[in-house]
């Protein structure tokens, strides 16, 4: 066994330690699927982060990177852009709805119809996406240690489930901290290791140069240099379009605050997010492009169905201290399980909340006693158990890469359940049966290509998709004046609500800040030293630095909370 498996295996033992620290925070419903409101903004901006970026960056958005260069980082500057706005705006609008569930928020603005069609897109939706992730983290792992992909989407899927199952929101949200940590300080030390093999950001693009590769690697391409559209001016319109409506719509972008204590929480926390995007973007795909110039023999003969993914996992062997290697491979599998638990978490609050009862208002049922804890879990684990199923479906069949698969997933289904749901934030008189009719003309316009034989791109597909179904949203603001005045006043309610600020000692009571630094400290600062043990394995003198710089970054952050517990810790006088 080898320092890295050793790595590997030490860092899910502390991750089951770590959720059982949290899981006595877990008293209720709202505790459970949003914190109890209480998450202050680093740690709210951390699970935030982390849940946004998924594996898919270093693993689909790194083949982007290897194949087209620089393009794939305007997406991320793009998502900059996205989280200021929301940081002065939306980010404060979302958590003062006051909701558990996006759904719950969709009601409150268009009806208990309206509420019941998203909980159930959203969970239908989400199951093979998350089997997506989970077999991109399968592809990371077979480029690092050549793991079997099944038998690791398996193990994976099951820890995640379990984990999920157990913790709850708290568990996942401190997991997502100390591994944004991790993710951190080892891609800033990936990223300067790539410079120095190649001479520095001169010597890259010189390689870049000699490679003919300069208008291929090009951030702004006039053209598409394929066949197949990608990285040409529609291409990149159609993932910018996409990651707008993600990133600031009730859909999905509103859940992402609802864990704050209050709106200013949450738009200090988006601001946090903003940061990290900018820095992650600079520096995450410098590994991938020099995996092109340095390893393009040893990448492309890995045997999965597009080797320009197993890039960022390449490059970080050839050029990591021997036991990093397994810390990388760590950090991946923790961005992919933030993800991946986090919508985990969110699917089970839907279906408690919203599915289920609307289910049951359907069929003139009477609604369910209890407060909802035991059939969140249950449907954690059945949930756990679909995701893997559909990890192991693609890894089987499909002859595409993760970002071709997520691409056409995301092509045909989000432009015309995000779109509206991004509009009416801004759009007052749309009527209740408005986002209806625009999802149905949105689905219409965007059925996949193979279905209808015409030779449309994906991104032509998300263009069109997004035009169509605005333009009959628009349309039908017409029909505003038949709406009753029960519905108007429901309306005039909702933005009131989204406009009111939270008063945390009135309507969530007490803070445990100072808990949430002593754990996380504690853990942090622990994880910190244990990855000093790391200087043990063989390496050259040089490559322990790189060790060390690992180590201290993790634990000085976890010292740091400490002495913030202290600082935040409540006066016991009355």
């Amino acid at each position: 066994m080898s320092v890295n498996h050793i790595v590997v295996g030490a860092y899910f033992v502390f991750l089951v330690v770590l959720g059982e620290a949290f899981r006595r925070f877990n008293r209720n419903l709202s505790d459970f699927f949003r914190a109890g409101c209480k998450g202050c903004w680093w740690l709210i901006g951390a699970t935030v982060f982390m849940s946004d970026i998924s594996s898919g960056s270093f693993v689909a958005n790194g083949g982007l990177a290897y194949d087209g260069g620089w393009t794939i980082t305007l997406v991320y500057f793009v998502n900059v852009l996205c989280f200021i706005v929301n940081a002065f705006g939306l980010a404060g609008w979302f958590r003062q709805l006051r909701v558990i569930t996006y759904p719950e928020a969709i009601r409150q603005r268009f009806g208990h119809r309206l509420e019941l069609a998203y909980s159930y897109f959203y969970i239908l939706m989400y199951l093979p996406i998350a089997g997506l992730q989970l077999w991109s983290v399968a592809i990371f792992t077979r480029g690092i240690f050549g793991f079997d992909v099944e038998t690791t989407i398996i193990l994976v899927g099951a820890i995640m489930t379990i984990y999920a199952f157990v913790g709850g929101s708290w568990a996942i949200m401190a997991a997502d901290f100390v591994q944004g940590l991790i993710l951190f300080s080892l891609t800033i030390l990936i990223a300067v290791l790539c410079l120095i093999k190649v001479g520095g950001i001169d010597g890259l693009f010189g390689l870049i140069r000699s490679e003919h590769l300069s208008h291929q690697f090009a951030a702004i391409k006039a053209a598409s240099p394929r066949p197949d559209g990608k990285f040409g001016p529609v291409w990149l319109i159609s993932v910018l379009l996409l990651q707008v409506f993600a990133n600031n719509g009730l859909y999905y972008g509103s859940t992402r605050f609802y864990s704050a204590k209050d709106g200013r929480t949450a738009r200090q926390a988006s601001l946090l997010v903003a940061a990290l995007m900018l820095v992650g973007g600079s520096i995450w795909f410098i590994p991938p492009i020099v995996g092109r110039l340095l390893y393009s023999h040893q990448i492309e003969h890995i045997p999965i169905a597009n080797p320009a993914e197993s890039a960022f996992a390449v490059t970080s062997l050839n050029l990591l201290p021997n036991g990093l290697a397994g810390l990388m491979l760590v950090a991946i599998f923790s961005v992919s399980m933030s993800s991946i638990q986090g919508n985990l978490n969110t699917s089970a609050a839907i279906f408690v909340r919203n599915a289920l009862p609307g289910l049951r208002r359907l069929l003139g049922l009477p609604p369910k006693g209890g407060d909802g804890m035991l059939a969140g879990r249950l449907f954690t684990l059945a949930a756990g158990i679909i995701i893997i199923a559909c990890g192991l479906r693609y890894a089987g069949h499909s002859t595409r890469g993760v970002w071709e698969e997520l691409f056409k997933f995301h092509a045909w289904t989000s432009p015309a359940l995000m779109a509206p749901m991004f509009l009416c934030l801004f759009i007052r008189r749309i009527p209740r049966w408005g986002p209806f009719v625009a999802m149905g003309a949105g689905l219409a316009a965007s059925v996949p290509p193979e279905f209808l034989a015409h030779p449309w791109h994906p991104q032509t597909i998300v263009v069109l998709g997004t035009g169509v179904t605005t333009l009959v949203l628009l349309l039908s603001t017409l029909g505003w004046r038949r709406e009753p005045e029960t519905f108007k006043h429901q309306v005039s309610e909702f933005f009131r609500r989204m406009r009111t600020p939270v008063d945390f000692a009135e309507e969530v009571g007490p803070e445990n800040d100072h808990i949430q630094f002593k754990i996380i400290g504690w853990f942090a600062t622990g994880l910190g030293c244990l990855s000093l043990c790391i200087l043990l394995a063989p390496n050259p003198p040089g490559a322990r630095w790189g060790i060390l710089f690992v180590s201290c970054c993790i634990g000085g952050v976890g010292l740091a909370m400490l002495r913030l517990a202290k600082r935040h810790r409540p006066s016991l006088k009355k």
